[in-house]
């Protein structure tokens, strides 16, 4: 458990992450992570899946990424965060299941998050202004919530690679505007 913390500067090349997390059961409420190439990473492995919570976590200015998640055997959940001002994504997931909730997502240089297949749950949450998308999903391999979500002057892209996969989408009470 990391809490009340503040992890500034302490990466700033691929490879050398502010924070990597590759332990099960992490717990990090009331942190800052900025100004890192990534800001935080989270790796699962085969037969070691990992579960991570964010609580009220602000990760933001990082060169690239607030959060990258990688591999099927990840899973986060985010909530009360704000992930702002990343050069490129504020979550990026990669197969990671990822579960965000009341989190904020702005002024990131491409999407708000971008989620490669895999389940991904976004609920109450606010997207303004990032660079491309608020949300980025091509496919999700463990289905696609995006509920009650405001995307101001932000938009949303789903791919989807066959019509079977849409019927794992629920979208319902999001509001765009822009």
């Amino acid at each position: 458990h990391m809490a009340d913390s503040e992890l500034h500067e302490c990466g700033y090349a691929w490879g050398a992450e502010g924070l990597t997390i590759l332990a099960d059961g992490a717990v990090l409420e009331n942190c800052t992570i900025t100004g890192n190439y990534i800001g935080l990473y989270c790796r699962g492995n085969f037969g070691y899946p990992i579960n991570i919570t964010l609580v009220n976590c602000n990760m933001s200015y990082n060169q690239v990424d607030g959060l990258y998640c990688f591999n099927k055997f990840t899973h986060v959940e985010a909530e009360n965060c704000s992930f702002s001002h990343n050069g490129v994504y504020g979550i990026r997931s990669h197969s990671a299941d990822l579960a965000v909730r009341g989190c904020e997502f702005s002024w990131n240089g491409v999407d708000g998050i971008y989620c490669q297949p895999a389940a991904l749950q976004v609920v109450d949450c606010t997207f303004r202004a990032n660079g491309e998308y608020g949300v980025q999903l091509l496919g999700a391999g463990g289905g696609c919530r995006l509920v009650g979500n405001d995307f101001l002057d932000d938009g949303i892209y789903i791919y989807a690679s066959s019509p079977e996969e849409y019927g794992k989408y629920d979208f319902t009470g999001n509001r765009v505007n822009g």
